[in-house]
């Protein structure tokens, strides 16, 4: 007979490959539309676009902070202790910037692996030959196989059914669970929001977990057994709400791996499972994994012969052990960093509001409709008939889950996951129902349901034929309502109006729909929805993130006063809020109020010692009142709590030129560029600093990189365009100050260096249409003026030149340019005595100011003018 174990199944694998390819295939088909979408104000700004510790990718301040917010100290920008997710983030950044498809296809990537390897882990521990795996053979070595199949008794008790030492038809069931798992409307908040990164990278650690448990069940030793942990720990580093995995093990030890039964080791006539022999082979891999599995009661001996001893659940909870004290430790870190926040109610609300919540969840997984990123938060007094409702309904699948375990070993299992996987988000009163928390333990009820349906219709006829008619029907109708679900979160406007449509007194999603308006700059229809929030829960008005993240829209949408009263309540209801302190010092520093000001920068700096922001906002303004000491030390303090941050880098090189320490200035551009060379920001500054030392060629290099990198960099634009045009390349010149004119309309040094570049092509007219736009944008515009002037007199227009050099006079009184213009136009006008008074008067200016050389040449100019007139008479 040719041995099962040798057989290869190409069949098998075909029809495994094309599983594959249909799972991704209708994930990319929901999901892919998100590429396109924005990023959510709500968590995605704290967590990640002004989370100031991950700003600069992967740096070794930002490692730090990762491995330590929230687990020694409150953060922020942090809600517990989740480092791997946060270093997954940095990582986003360093590779992708702030640029939101990219964060979203990695957050999709996630969730098309977690589905591939959900199954290929329940399609190998549902395949599992019953004693091969059990003597640790699995996957057998090759030679020495004992020729024999397992009988059905022999493998699982009688369960699952055995095709050739398989399970029958588990192919199918793991990639109908998988499908259900890819696409089901519950999981677009976790795939498409980019802060539930946490999600899909814990539901990573989670599968993996799985399978080096899978593993290590087939030949108990040390080494697999530390992967299990590994992963597990990696997990619980990713979001804590895993600290229940080690429950889900145990029942995965239940069904499908079968380790609570117990294989009998003595031989008997009557005994009807018959242990083969074992192999050299075999007798080398249990010696030199025994000692391990003896350490955990998991084998015993008897002579030649051993067979696993699980009838003890108390050895499995004991194996567990090691993976429970990691569970403690991360609830206990988690505890802390929430509890304060937590508003717990009176226990029979926690009760109700958790039974409430478990049958939720199931109506929703089974009419997945009108989901929305908040739900109304549960009631102080919930309703004691939907509660009792709610608990029987629970209570009476348990115990039909409890007394079916023998005969439906995958009920059994998968409920109870779907129960405890949920228990650690139910039953606080103020936390609200959210569709991410069924991220995996919805798998379990997928599970059950999935093998349910398998076994009730064996005995009906067609039966193939029917399970794929409704298995298509069902995921092709998940599919459309994830798709039409997902739409709705392409920015914040849209996933917030969409809750307030499928929800009613929905104070979260007022009070965020009013940021995001506010955000988009509609301040009024914004402070209509705030109204709306304290109506419905005046509490929220004395939520102090709620009240920073409505101030940070305010002033983002150009409403600052209304932002710096928005940043006092913040700061009245909780002062220990870093950012707060110091966006509201921002704001009154913008307004003139620097005193002020410094007061909340001092007492950001003193609540948060790790966060630069404060140091590197109280430089700035110490460099432009002249303090230029004070602000270079609190620049280089920023740069030892952050090195990555670069613009403390622009800024300290800026000091140090302009105190003459040129070489130092341009170093630290340059570090700030490795830093982050692909930043326009970076070359913009650094083609500033070479064009004021001199270096025009330089200037033009990084400067090209800056407009390369950001087409829409407007300022770049500008000073790329004066370089070339001083440089000679006019035409360049000219297309890139149109484009600068195009992108803002209001540039007025754009429109002058326009009106230069054409001067110095003869187009006269056009260089002074251009001068005097640049005048009606800025009209104490000096330069733009004297140009206008210069131009004026080219034009044989005196009076207008005139006219626009005492304008320029009136503003800047020591202008030698606008005197000398001044006394032309005079000339040309025929006022000669005036003329020659205001040519002595800018003379005197240029000596004054230092420059003989402009003062002889006005002269000179003044006595040519004179004697041309005397020789024309």
């Amino acid at each position: 007979m040719t041995s099962v174990f040798q057989t290869k199944d190409h069949g098998r694998n075909a029809e495994t490959f094309r599983a594959e390819v249909c799972l991704v295939a209708i994930t990319l088909a929901v999901f892919w539309q998100a590429h396109g979408f924005d990023f959510i104000h709500l968590d995605d700004a704290v967590h990640v676009l002004d989370n100031p510790h991950i700003q600069n990718g992967l740096t070794w301040s930002g490692i730090r902070w990762a491995f330590t917010a929230d687990l020694f100290s409150d953060s922020a920008h942090a809600d517990y202790w989740q480092p791997v997710t946060f270093l997954s983030r940095m990582l986003d950044i360093q590779l992708f910037g702030l640029n939101p498809s990219a964060h979203h296809l990695i957050n999709l990537g996630y969730h098309i692996l977690n589905t591939l390897l959900l199954f290929h882990v329940l399609r190998r521990m549902t395949t599992t030959n019953g004693w091969r795996a059990i003597l640790g053979g699995w996957p057998p070595p090759r030679g020495g196989h004992p020729q024999w199949v397992p009988s059905e008794q022999a493998t699982m008790g009688g369960w699952p059914p055995q095709v050739g030492g398989r399970q029958a038809g588990s192919v199918a069931r793991s990639a109908m669970v998988a499908a259900l798992f890819a696409v089901h409307p519950l999981r677009v908040e976790s795939v498409v929001w980019i802060v539930e990164r946490k999600d899909t990278l814990s539901g990573l650690f989670w599968i993996l977990t799985m399978q080096a448990y899978w593993r290590y069940a087939m030949v108990p030793c040390l080494g697999r057994y530390v992967w299990v942990l590994v992963f597990f720990g990696l997990g619980l580093m990713s979001k804590p709400s895993l600290i229940t995995l080690p429950v889900a093990l145990l029942l995965m030890d239940y069904w499908p791996l079968n380790r609570w039964r117990v294989q009998s080791t003595v031989h008997s006539q009557q005994s009807t499972v018959h242990s083969p022999q074992l192999t050299c082979t075999d007798r080398q891999q249990t010696r030199r994994h025994g000692s391990w599995a003896v350490g955990c009661g998991l084998w015993t001996m008897d002579g030649e012969q051993q067979a696993m001893g699980m009838g003890s659940i108390t050895r499995l909870i004991l194996e567990k052990c090691p993976l429970i004290a990691l569970s403690a430790i991360s609830f206990a870190i988690t505890w802390g960093s929430i509890a304060h926040s937590l508003r717990h109610g009176s226990a029979g609300a926690v009760v109700s509001n958790a039974a409430i919540s478990y049958g939720q969840y199931l109506w929703k997984m089974i009419i997945p409709v009108n989901l929305a990123i908040f739900q109304p938060r549960p009631l102080a007094s919930p309703s004691p008939g939907l509660a009792l409702l709610s608990a029987i309904l629970v209570a009476g699948i348990s115990l039909g889950a409890v007394r079916t375990a023998r005969r439906c070993p995958y009920f059994f299992t998968g409920w109870f996951w779907f129960i405890i996987g949920l228990l650690p988000v139910v039953g606080l009163s103020d936390i609200v129902m959210a569709d991410r928390f069924t991220y995996l333990p919805s798998v379990g009820a997928f599970v059950a349901l999935v093998w349910g349906v398998a076994e009730w219709t064996t005995e009906w006829r067609r039966r193939a034929i029917v399970l794929r008619i409704a298995a298509v029907t069902l995921i092709g109708g998940l599919m459309f309502l994830s798709w039409s679900q997902t739409r709705h979160w392409r920015n914040s406007l849209t996933v917030f109006d969409h809750a307030l449509r499928v929800t009613s007194d929905n104070a979260e999603a007022h009070f965020n729909f009013a940021v995001a308006l506010a955000d988009a700059g509609k301040g009024d229809e914004a402070m209509e929805h705030y109204r709306e929030a304290l109506r419905i829960a005046p509490g929220i008005g004395n939520d102090s993130q709620a009240q920073h993240r409505f101030a940070l829209a305010l002033a983002r949408a150009g409403r600052i006063e209304d932002a710096i009263v928005h940043y006092g309540l913040a700061i009245r209801l909780c002062p220990s809020i870093a950012e707060a302190h110091n966006n509201l010092a921002n704001l009154l520093a913008e307004r003139g109020r620097t005193e002020e000001a410094f007061v909340h920068w001092r007492e950001a700096a003193r609540i948060d010692p790790a966060y630069p922001e404060p140091r590197f906002n109280q430089a700035r303004a110490l460099a432009l009142q002249g303090r230029k000491t004070e602000a270079e030390q609190l620049y280089l303090e920023v740069l030892k709590l952050d090195p990555g941050h670069v613009r403390a880098r622009h800024n300290l090189g800026a000091l140090w030129i302009e105190g003459g320490r040129v070489e130092e200035g341009i170093q630290q551009h340059l570090d700030a560029l490795r830093i982050r060379p692909d930043s326009p920001g970076t070359h913009f500054s650094l083609g500033c600093v070479y064009f004021r030392t001199g270096k025009r060629t330089e200037a033009i290099q990084h400067w090209s990189e800056a407009v390369r990198l950001d087409a829409s960099f407007a300022d770049a634009h500008v000073m790329l365009g004066r370089a070339l045009d001083e440089a000679g390349r006019g035409d360049e010149a000219i297309r890139h100050l149109e484009a600068a004119l195009r992108l803002n309309p209001r540039l007025s040094q754009a429109e002058n260096d326009l009106g230069l570049a054409l001067c110095r092509q003869g187009q006269f007219e056009k260089a002074f249409d251009h001068f005097a736009r640049a005048c009606q944008i800025k009209p104490d515009f000096v330069e733009g003026l004297c140009n206008l002037a210069n131009m004026s007199l080219q034009l044989n227009r005196p009076a207008e030149s005139v006219s626009c050099c005492r304008q320029a006079i009136k503003i800047q009184p020591d202008s030698i340019q606008a005197h000398a213009l001044l006394a032309a136009g005079l000339d040309q006008l025929g006022k000669r005595a005036e003329a020659a008074r205001v040519a002595q008067k800018a003379a005197e200016l240029a000596r004054r100011q230092g420059r003989p050389d402009l003062a002889r040449a006005i002269e000179e100019q003044t006595k040519l003018s004179a004697a041309e007139r005397r020789g024309k008479k």
